[in-house]
């Protein structure tokens, strides 16, 4: 076994910030966060340009830019918005760009059920009761997927037992899907098309320092993911004691294939009359903001770490036993790691 020295929170939060105490060092992350967005405009740009636009005729048109500019302007809001239109959404926004080339790579190399992409684009507007040029907005037109966010669903409804293994059957055959697309590059974690990740991800987001974007090893990943989570753990004043830690200090991680991921799920339910949930129509994945190459420990350990946190009945118990051959030993350890906020910064990973 390999001795791994283990700063203090405070010497690992003066190495990083130059402070130690909580607040200051909070206000140092939201500052670097803020100074990060501004020197990095829209990393979501893709290689649509300067639109795409779905090959007709549809029974319904497809909305227009003025028209999808116009749902912007009404809706109030500064950055961000939905809006159904008949058998479409219309999103605007700083990330649909991303959204659009995920959807159009899913659809050319996968057969999991993804939204139709219909139309993508920009429109300039004015900032409202403001002088100076127009914005530059975003906007994505896809299918509108017909069903409730299961989220919110296990939170406002009690489901049976059957719907629940139904529920998450057909989910676990979607992240099987998923999971199965082939990797483009071996060894590369990040973004389809080869590309680096382009969000402040939860798992990296406090690690801002320069090559936070870059295409990452399978090393560097973990590297950085370790990093984000000591910097957690410092910021509650967790105590960094051996002790406190699983005693063995390596793990042989040998599924490290790249495999995508991706958790916004919507659940079409079938209803008797009293409103009552007696079947299940489909499972799908509905948003496609974020779509990485990550290690394929990852995700199952996210859905057996949603199966032992969450009261989700047999849900993810059964997604996780339909999601196809996962390597227990680390997806285990790292669900299980989710699930007692234990840290990752005493591993160290091998090929």
């Amino acid at each position: 076994m390999s001795d791994y020295d283990v700063p203090t929170p405070q010497e690992l939060l003066q190495s990083i910030y130059g402070k130690t105490e909580y607040l200051e060092v909070s206000d140092a992350i939201r500052e670097r966060s803020a100074d990060f967005v501004k020197h990095h405009p829209n990393r979501s740009s893709t290689a649509l340009a300067p639109s795409y636009l779905a090959q007709g005729p549809f029974e319904t048109p497809i909305p227009t830019v003025a028209e999808i500019a116009a749902i912007f302007s009404a809706s109030g809001e500064e950055k961000h918005c939905y809006k159904r239109v008949g058998p479409y959404l219309v999103e605007v926004g700083y990330h649909t760009y991303k959204q659009a080339e995920n959807l159009i790579y899913l659809a050319a190399n996968s057969s999991v059920r993804i939204p139709k992409l219909y139309a993508a684009g920009t429109f300039k507007m004015p900032i409202k009761d403001q002088e100076g040029p127009p914005i530059e907005h975003n906007y994505i037109v896809r299918e509108y997927i017909e069903g409730e966010r299961l989220r919110k669903l296990k939170e406002d409804e009690y489901l049976s037992k059957d719907i629940q293994k139904k529920i998450g059957k057909l989910l676990g055959e979607q992240i099987r899907r998923l999971r199965i697309v082939p990797a483009e590059v071996p060894g590369h974690f990040g973004r389809i098309n080869g590309k680096p990740f382009t969000g402040l991800e939860p798992f990296l987001q406090r690690n801002l320092d320069s090559g936070y974007f870059r295409p990452f090893t399978y090393e560097g990943l973990v590297e950085s993911m370790i990093q984000n989570i000591e910097i957690d753990e410092a910021l509650e004043l967790t105590l960094f004691e051996k002790s406190e830690y699983p005693t063995t200090d390596k793990m042989i991680f040998s599924s490290i294939r790249p495999t995508l991921i991706n958790n916004q799920i919507i659940v079409k339910l079938v209803r008797n009359k009293e409103g009552k949930a007696v079947d299940v129509e489909e499972v799908a994945i509905a948003d496609w903001d974020d779509l990485y190459w990550m290690p394929s420990w990852f995700q199952p350990g996210v859905v057996l770490y949603l199966d032992l946190e969450k009261s989700s009945g047999s849900i993810f118990n059964t997604a996780f036993l339909n999601m196809g051959p996962v390597n227990l030993g680390p997806v285990s350890f790292w669900g299980t790691s989710l699930n007692m906020e234990l840290a990752l910064r005493v591993l160290h990973y091998e090929c």
